[in-house]
């Protein structure tokens, strides 16, 4: 009977720790040392960069604290600025400075769940904090998945939130219902 029980916890386990590391086609994601958190979509393993856009004296840009752009694994692997209509209607974001160097934003997209883009010393960079499963996370990976049979307009079956536990240190995730 525990034989039973540990196999799916283990198989569990084995995808949350691979599903924030991992490109849909199992290739590591290009990352950047800026890198904030990346999204990806169940359609390919193209990959959104969110990356901290820092000035040289370790402050977050406050026009634009966010650099974002796509990293092309289906193609040649390039760099590739969003156009403005992904911008606008999904990828992009709005921001507001709540302190010094704290921003809070919101994905175009994805209205409903802000998170905090803030330089942190300790770790020595910008991170994205976020609430994931009701514990505040370091913000690795939002995963979207459309639905196969929609085409034209995209229809979201499912996101998924995945991060690190600032208290602990523990792998994190989160699976959020259209409403």
């Amino acid at each position: 009977m525990v034989k039973f029980v540990l196999i799916p916890i283990a198989l569990f386990t084995f995808f949350l720790v691979n599903a924030y590391t991992a490109r849909a086609d199992g290739k590591p994601p290009m990352a950047s040392s800026k890198q904030l958190f990346l999204l990806q979509l169940s359609r390919n393993s193209n990959t959104v960069m969110y990356d901290a856009n820092m000035g040289a004296n370790q402050k977050l840009n406050p026009e634009k604290p966010i650099d974002v752009y796509w990293i092309r694994h289906e193609e040649q692997g390039q760099r590739e600025s969003l156009s403005r209509i992904q911008w606008k209607l999904a990828y992009g974001y709005t921001h507001t400075k709540t302190s010094a160097d704290t921003y809070s934003v919101k994905i175009n997209a994805f209205q409903d769940r802000a998170f905090n883009v803030e330089y942190n010393e300790t770790l020595g960079k910008a991170v994205a904090l976020a609430t994931i499963g009701g514990k505040k996370s370091y913000l690795q990976k939002i995963f979207v998945q459309l639905d196969p049979n929609s085409f034209l307009i995209p229809k979201v079956q499912y996101v998924e939130l995945f991060g690190i536990e600032i208290q602990g240190n523990k792998a994190v995730y989160e699976r959020i219902l259209p409403k």
